[in-house]
């Protein structure tokens, strides 16, 4: 799924649920971004954050990715400081293979090897 694809979507289906005189008093923002300290700030403000890895469609057919091409959950990151490497921590929500299936996971994803390839989406719902 494109990431214009996934936007268009969580659109209309967060924009049927607002479709009442209730909903009326909500505003939805979606943004596309690919920054750390953008990923931080929504982490920090309690929003986690949809990321695709996606080295296809990016042109980097040769680099070592964690992953070739699979949407993500962005629910926290670390921040060493002292060495500057940047971590996303992600809900890897599994995969079925031919071995069977991997269940869901939390991981810890390099952002600096894998940042070429990734597309980050973040939803703001606020009262009006």
């Amino acid at each position: 799924m494109s990431v214009k694809g996934f936007k268009k979507g969580i659109k209309s289906y967060l924009g049927a649920a607002f479709d009442t005189e209730e909903g009326r008093r909500h505003t939805l923002s979606i943004s596309t971004f690919n920054d750390f300290a953008q990923y931080k700030a929504e982490i920090e403000a309690g929003r986690p954050v949809a990321i695709k890895f996606d080295k296809w469609f990016n042109l980097r057919w040769k680099g070592n990715y964690v992953y070739d091409y699979h949407w993500v959950i962005g629910i926290g990151y670390e921040d060493a400081a002292d060495s500057g490497k940047a971590t996303l921590i992600i809900l890897d929500n599994g995969v079925k293979t031919a071995a069977g299936f991997n269940l869901s996971r939390e991981r810890r994803v390099d952002y600096g090897i894998n940042k070429d390839i990734l597309t980050m989406v973040a939803l703001n719902i606020e009262k009006v």
